[in-house]
């Protein structure tokens, strides 16, 4: 308990905070167990002096055994978190792909890699794009769903687990979702790259799974003064889209492809 203690002082970290809510629920329960049991022990023997009923008794160890069940249940949690979590801390690098396709009436495809050395470490975003509007920007997020059944109408909205306004990825007040702009050669072709500490390959807001779009005109990051301004940056029609998918390995993808 004092290790525990020590430990959450020293990284403030959420885990040991657990860890010790988990161990102090595990000792409430014991103590109480131990209680019970000894009232049952003195039912007994008042039993045989007073010939209590059976029925009372055998109540009160059914109680003792759901608080123990209750330990155990408790236990068996905690040991799943921290089994999980060292899993995920453990963990090597993560790579992940999107393949983009176009939108009815648009010609732009390309390809989205994403990179995360570990759980703490920033996610490195590459993205190449061919038949772009020359020398434009263009809007650029993760969607909530990769779900493509109804084109870039069934992804939902950015992706957005923390109910933060849009905005430009340097900034806090952002969606996770939000990556800025992609910016097109006098040729049409897209590039972009960024290091993002928002978006992560790892545990419950993962974006594998979810889908990164491209707008047709320029996300003004929530600065503009237009009603959507700050849902989508007033970044227009969605062009291109892919679903996000753990890649075996890291692809150096051509925008000519």
């Amino acid at each position: 308990m004092l290790t525990l203690l020590s430990k959450f002082i020293q990284t403030k970290s959420d885990i040991y905070l657990e860890q010790i809510f988990n161990f102090l629920v595990t000792k409430f329960y014991i103590k109480i167990s131990q209680k019970i049991l000894l009232k049952i022990a003195r039912q007994i023997q008042t039993n045989k002096q007073t010939n209590l009923s059976k029925k009372h008794i055998l109540k009160s160890r059914m109680l003792v055994k759901s608080v123990l069940l209750g330990a155990a249940g408790t236990a068996l949690f905690s040991y799943s978190n921290q089994k999980t979590y060292k899993a995920e801390k453990n963990a090597g690098e993560r790579i992940a792909i999107a393949i983009l396709y176009p939108a009815p009436g648009y010609d732009v495809t390309g390809a989205v890699t994403f990179y995360q050395k570990d759980l703490h470490s920033k996610t490195q975003i590459t993205a190449r794009l061919k038949n772009l509007n020359p020398n434009g920007l263009f809007g650029f997020h993760i969607h909530e769903f990769g779900d493509l059944t109804n084109g870039t109408e069934s992804v939902g909205p950015h992706y957005n687990p923390f109910n933060k306004k849009h905005g430009s990825p340097r900034e806090d007040e952002s969606h996770m979702g939000d990556l800025g702009n992609i910016k097109a050669d006098d040729l049409g072709y897209g590039y972009y790259t960024s290091e993002n500490n928002k978006v992560t390959l790892f545990g419950e807001y993962s974006v594998v799974g979810r889908s990164v779009l491209v707008n047709k005109n320029e996300d003004d990051l929530g600065r503009g003064n237009h009603p959507d301004s700050h849902t989508n940056g007033h970044s227009g029609p969605r062009i291109a889209a892919g679903i996000i998918g753990l890649a075996y390995e890291l692809k150096n993808l051509p925008a000519r492809f």
